[in-house]
């Protein structure tokens, strides 16, 4: 196992959702608070950046072309056509005010599963998991988040985990997913991370099946097996991890995004490493980002 590297001067407030995409062979990633879209072509060393309208909460590829934004006010297509960012309504999200998408996924099956949150965060349980498909915007299937995360899929599409970051909650949850229906059942805990160093945020599923998560405080990455055992962790040098995500030409390269606010100013960081985009090589590998195809 390698050690973590930088790969990007540019900086996050809020760094999250590193996407490979398998198509163009090159990695997005946003700054939730920026808010702004990043793209890097890491074998160039060249990363770009577009300011957002909205603050952003996750992105995925579409099977049609182009990224697909969860943003405050709905799903947006994200089309870039040169050095320029064309935004579309994709679909209406119908969040109450105060209330924005934050981390989300696609299934196997294609759909988006992506949560909401309160912003700023107060504590309120008022997050809930919503499902987007050719239906659009499902009701709650899971409700009485607080910092919603951590959504990401077993290798063969059967199980979804999901986990809420706020450290009075701090705990994993692994459920049944049904593709037929696109239905969540038996939640159980997975991972009670108040046993850890951190709190978990983003998550990821290697070839293995292993649970990949970001540990937010503590400046690591754990990987649990799937019975929720932990078995081997990664340091980095910077405290606040925010996802981590496989890429590369062979999915055997783990990027990881950080946290650049300081938590009183909220401004950047004096320390420069905070909010850069990271990299560091993994055996085993994981596994290609399904497209939203809805």
């Amino acid at each position: 196992m390698g050690m973590a590297h930088r790969i990007s001067e540019k900086r996050a407030l809020v760094g999250e959702c590193p996407l490979w995409h398998p198509v163009e062979q090159v990695l997005y990633w946003i700054d939730v608070q920026g808010p702004a879209l990043f793209r890097t072509d890491v074998e160039a060393g060249v990363t770009k950046r577009w300011s957002l309208p909205e603050k952003i909460g996750c992105i995925v590829w579409h099977v049609a072309g182009g990224l697909v934004g969860a943003m405050e006010s709905g799903l947006y297509r994200f089309t870039i056509l040169g050095d320029t960012l064309d935004i579309a309504l994709h679909a209406e999200g119908n969040l109450p005010p105060g209330v924005r998408f934050n981390d989300g996924c696609t299934s196997l099956d294609g759909r988006l599963f992506v949560g909401s949150m309160n912003d700023p965060i107060d504590g309120t349980a008022s997050g809930c998991l919503f499902r987007f498909d050719r239906d659009g915007m499902s009701e709650p299937l899971v409700t009485g988040l607080v910092v919603q995360n951590g959504v990401a899929w077993s290798p063969d599409g059967g199980t979804m985990y999901l986990s809420d970051a706020h450290r009075d909650v701090q705990k994993i949850w692994a459920f049944d997913y049904e593709d037929a229906g696109g239905t969540l059942s038996n939640q159980r805990l997975f991972v009670d991370m108040t046993q850890y160093p951190g709190r978990p945020d983003g998550a990821t599923v290697d070839s293995e099946g292993f649970l990949w998560t970001a540990a937010n405080e503590a400046g690591k990455l754990l990987r649990f097996s799937p019975e929720g055992e932990l078995t081997s962790h990664v340091d980095l040098p910077v405290a606040r991890p925010t996802m981590c995500a496989f890429g590369g030409p062979d999915l055997r390269t783990l990027f990881v995004t950080t946290i650049g606010r300081d938590p009183v100013t909220r401004q950047l960081s004096d320390k420069p490493d905070d909010g850069c985009l990271y990299a560091l090589p993994l055996s085993p590998g994981g596994l290609p980002e399904k497209p939203l195809r809805y």
